[in-house]
């Protein structure tokens, strides 16, 4: 175990060393602190210069312009700018802004005065997007100049990258939107001439839905060309029925107007029943079309039996056959009913020239479309297809111009500098006191750092002596017996030399505080930088001073 009046002891004894070494530790002292302080009068004085930004990114603008203008991130945009503004290029762009590299001659310089820049750059932002610049620089209107620089940098790479942004994006969009006018074109052009080399499969309505009105066509025309036969044959009977010559003797003469009415009721009967089969054909006797058919039939009919009941002899009394004079020998004229239906006969005939050639251009229609049945497939799918790709062409392209007309809008707004808005809080100013080194700080720890190395000295010389000073030691180093001690007897005169000795180390560790203490007042008042700028400049001691004089006089 230690023992506590042992180690106290052994300190008093080593401390008593080291004092009677004293002068060797203020010499020591002196040296440190002479070195050091002259280091920190040398140290460069730095000037700090800040300014203050607030980036609005809430304008009137955005809400109305939303759903109709490219929306971009502006806060994620805002800290790749803040990263980026320290790169290589902005460097460069601010070390020839505030001639950092008018001394420049190789790369390696210029990489230092970057690198040196780049350290001496601060910067930092706030919730509120506030973003705060700081430089640091020996020069204090240098510092103003770069501080302005990097607010010049800052919103100039904004709204320049914004630009360069829109206007790549404007390009690819025309060029996009070049590309895509041409296929459009190229497909409408396919989709044209395939619809012009199939038009017979690509009319109105599908391929199915046509051949189907073509077969209704054909059979309404084969429908109306029997009703013509029908009606051709009704007109031989009836002309068959009627004379060629009629007599003018008493008694006979040419059908009556109620006898032409009879037959062209007896012609209309046939009509209707001839009808009224063929619709019996698609129908039952209970369909609304076979009904109507048979009321006009018995309507028909009833008219017939009227026009019996009012003229027994609606044929002019004839009853030979035609031709044949009659027995009162009178004389024979052309019967106006039988050339009337001659005529009828003759219009007939022509229709069913003209119906006869109908039918056969459905039929050939119908069986040409018929023909084509295996290529219907094949041309839908051609057609489906090109229409496909014509409809995708088309939507792209729409799209793009679309997106076109919005990026057009976006770069119109960007223009207007509304998206973003700077505005400088504080502006950068020229320091007028620098802002490192803290020569008051430094020069304080210097004189501790320097009575530190002194006394340390000391002590190390005191642990280094090798002779012994007090009996313990004597006795612990030696396994012998000790005697005894005889100890130093001072006289007056050793006394006071030795009090004199001490008062010269008081008074000389008087004037080094003193000089410290001079330092700090010089360092409030003028300024060490400033004190060594002017005695250096000074031809002579009295200038210095006067120098000097006056500083405190300009201070004050």
């Amino acid at each position: 175990m230690f023992n506590i009046d042992e180690l106290r002891q052994q300190a008093l004894l080593y401390v008593n060393e080291a004092w009677k070494r004293r002068w060797i530790a203020f010499i020591v002292s002196i040296f440190v602190a002479v070195g050091g302080w002259a280091f920190v009068i040398s140290m460069p004085d730095m000037y700090t210069s800040s300014g203050r930004l607030y980036v609005d990114t809430r304008t009137v603008l955005r809400p109305l312009l939303s759903g109709l203008a490219v929306e971009s991130d502006v806060g994620r945009e805002l800290q790749a700018m803040q990263e980026m503004l320290l790169s290589r290029p902005n460097l460069e762009r601010l070390a020839r802004m505030t001639d950092l590299d008018v001394s420049v001659t190789t790369n390696e310089e210029l990489d230092g005065v970057l690198n040196d820049l780049r350290r001496r750059i601060k910067m930092q932002r706030s919730l509120a997007d506030i973003y705060t610049l700081e430089v640091s620089d020996t020069e204090p209107i240098r510092a103003r100049n770069t501080v302005q620089g990097l607010i010049d940098i800052f919103v100039d790479s904004n709204l320049g990258r914004s630009r360069e942004d829109m206007d790549s994006a404007q390009a690819f969009l025309s060029e996009q939107l070049t590309y895509y006018e041409e296929q459009l074109t190229a497909a409408e052009q396919r989709l044209a001439q395939f619809k012009q080399q199939n038009m017979a499969f690509l009319g109105r309505g599908g391929y199915y839905e046509r051949l189907g009105e073509a077969k209704q066509e054909l059979a309404a025309a084969e429908a109306r060309f029997e009703d013509a036969v029908r009606e051709r044959a009704l007109l031989h009977d009836q002309l068959e029925m009627v004379p060629e010559m009629v007599s003018t003797s008493a008694g006979l003469g040419p059908p009556t107007d109620a006898g032409l009415a009879l037959l062209q009721v007896e012609g209309d009967i046939r009509t209707l029943r001839s009808e009224r089969e063929q619709v019996l054909l698609r129908y039952t006797e209970q369909h609304p079309d076979v009904l109507a058919l048979d009321r006009r039939i018995g309507a028909l009919e009833q008219r017939r039996a009227r026009l019996q009941a009012a003229d027994p002899n609606p044929m002019g009394g004839l009853t030979g056959p035609p031709g044949m004079a009659s027995e009162n020998g009178g004389a024979r004229v052309p019967n106006p009913t039988y050339t009337g239906l001659q005529m009828r006969l003759f219009d007939k005939e022509a229709e069913i020239g003209r119906l006869e050639q109908d039918l056969k251009r459905r039929q050939e229609q119908v069986i040409q479309l018929e023909s084509s049945a295996m290529m219907v497939p094949e041309v839908e799918a051609e057609m489906a297809r090109l229409n496909r790709d014509y409809g995708v062409i088309k939507a792209k392209h729409d799209e793009l111009l679309a997106r076109r007309e919005t990026a057009s809008l976006t770069e119109r707004r960007s223009l207007r500098g509304d998206t973003v808005q700077y505005r400088v809080i504080d502006a950068p100013q020229i320091p007028a006191d620098p802002s490192w080194p803290n020569r008051t700080l430094f020069v304080s720890a210097v004189l501790v750092v320097s009575l530190g190395a002194g006394a340390g000295g000391a002590l190390l010389l005191a642990l280094l002596n090798g002779s012994f000073v007090d009996l313990r030691s004597l006795k612990n180093h030696f396994d012998l017996p000790v005697l005894g001690a005889i100890s130093k007897v001072e006289d007056r005169l050793s006394r006071h030399w030795r009090m004199v000795g001490t008062c010269a180390f008081v008074a000389c560790f008087a004037v080094f505080l003193g000089a410290f203490g001079s330092l700090l007042v010089v360092e409030r008042e003028v300024g060490l930088k400033e004190a060594s700028r002017l005695m250096t400049e000074a031809r002579s001691p009295t200038a210095a001073i006067s120098a000097m004089s006056q500083a405190f006089v300009q201070e004050r």
